[in-house]
């Protein structure tokens, strides 16, 4: 699953101890394995994410800088997809639309 359906990927995500315990919840399940951070990348990912999105006047990233924001924090590789379609991608997680949540 890619970020083209972001609502999707925001509501599967789960927090494992280890490698591990990903591969006997995979077993258990059933499901396909899909990207796996490590909890020092999540960390690096989210601590500056969502900076000032509270503050009055707040504006989002554009495409470009959130695809130098994910690259930065080490996001990379085919789920991230900004490597073949950095605009689309991006775009996605800066700036939304109903297309964005149309399944739902």
């Amino acid at each position: 699953m890619t970020w083209d359906d972001v609502v999707h990927t925001c509501g599967h995500q789960n927090l494992f101890c280890s490698t591990d315990c990903v591969d006997q919840w995979l077993e258990r399940t059933g499901n396909d394995r899909g990207y796996v951070m490590d909890l020092t990348t999540l960390w690096h990912f989210a601590a500056d994410w969502y900076t000032g999105r509270l503050d009055y006047g707040y504006q989002r990233r554009e495409p470009s800088q959130a695809a130098d924001y994910m690259r930065k924090v080490g996001l990379s590789g085919p789920f991230w997809s900004y490597d073949r379609h950095p605009a689309h991608h991006a775009r996605a997680l800066a700036h939304p639309t109903e297309q964005d949540f149309e399944r739902y």
